[in-house]
């Protein structure tokens, strides 16, 4: 891998080949569903603005009976969309604007417009999505096992290296937390995407929760990480926080020390009570009481 201590090219090259080779097998899953030849797959109903026939999105199967209902000769669901929309338009003029219908694709089943994770048994996308998270979570097991390794191999390092404590501990905690937020990311998604499928309870309204807050824990946090010049900020911060802290509880204690030692200046015009015998003080008659 290295020559002298450096990265060799080829070892760059290769890295640099399984990246693409990534970036490009993500970009094909994102614009698969997109693509106009797979539309009967991923497209789930077409929705027509303002038409009295067609209300919402209705589906294929939605379609076909409506038509034969008009047409009296469609007499399966088995039709393309292209075929569907040129029946739907010979039911209207051709000067009728809602006859265009408008897709309600593969990033249209939700408001937020992301991948459709969400799935149910009799849905048409499900062998995608769940093939999708599986690879997510194969992904996860990947990463997590590496990191887990490295932490085994730093240790191992460290104990043979005392001076590289302070390194070791440093890339812990870095990993540490970086596998931490992969599991919070993940495995709470792709716990309730199961659960979703299997019927144990409907989590369509949580997909705004998971894709706006729990989703980008992965993305946005990883790279602050992984960034050297922000935790080298962060690290300067702690470090004066602590320095202040330890200032400012130093300089109270010596204060209340100074305190606790000071000794007390006695008073020069004090009276010196050395004798309080009565004849001092000698005790006066009252007059008595003439009752």
């Amino acid at each position: 891998m290295s020559i002298g201590g450096e990265v060799s090219l080829k070892y760059k090259l290769k890295m640099c080949l399984t990246a693409m080779i990534i970036i490009a097998m993500s970009t094909a899953l994102a614009v698969i569903p997109q693509i106009t030849s797979f539309e009967d797959y991923f497209i789930n109903g077409l929705y027509y603005p303002n038409n009295p026939i067609f209300v919402g999105a209705p589906d294929k199967a939605q379609h076909v009976k409506t038509i034969q209902e008009y047409h009296g000769r469609v007499s399966t669901t088995d039709i393309p969309w292209a075929t569907l929309r040129i029946l739907v338009a010979a039911m209207f003029t051709q000067d009728n604007s809602t006859v265009i219908g408008n897709n309600q694709g593969f990033y249209s089943n939700d408001g937020v417009c992301l991948f459709k994770y969400f799935v149910n048994d009799d849905d048409p996308q499900r062998v995608y999505s769940l093939s999708v998270l599986l690879v997510n979570s194969v992904c996860f097991l990947i990463i997590t096992t590496c990191y887990i390794t490295v932490n085994i191999i730093s240790m191992a390092s460290s104990r043979a290296s005392s001076s590289s404590n302070a390194n070791t501990r440093r890339l812990q905690q870095k990993i540490a937390i970086i596998v931490i937020t992969d599991f919070a990311c993940w495995i709470p998604f792709i716990t309730t995407c199961l659960l979703h499928f299997a019927g144990v309870f409907d989590a369509t309204q949580y997909y705004g929760f998971f894709s706006i807050i729990v989703l980008p824990l992965n993305s946005v946090i990883n790279p602050i990480i992984y960034d050297g010049v922000f935790v080298n900020i962060i690290s300067t911060a702690l470090t004066f926080i602590r320095r202040k802290y330890n200032t400012t509880r130093e300089s109270m204690s010596r204060r209340l020390t100074t305190t606790t030692d000071a000794e007390v200046t006695p008073n020069p015009v004090a009276i010196e009570m050395t004798d309080i015998s009565p004849s001092h003080y000698p005790i006066k008659d009252f007059p008595k009481s003439t009752s």
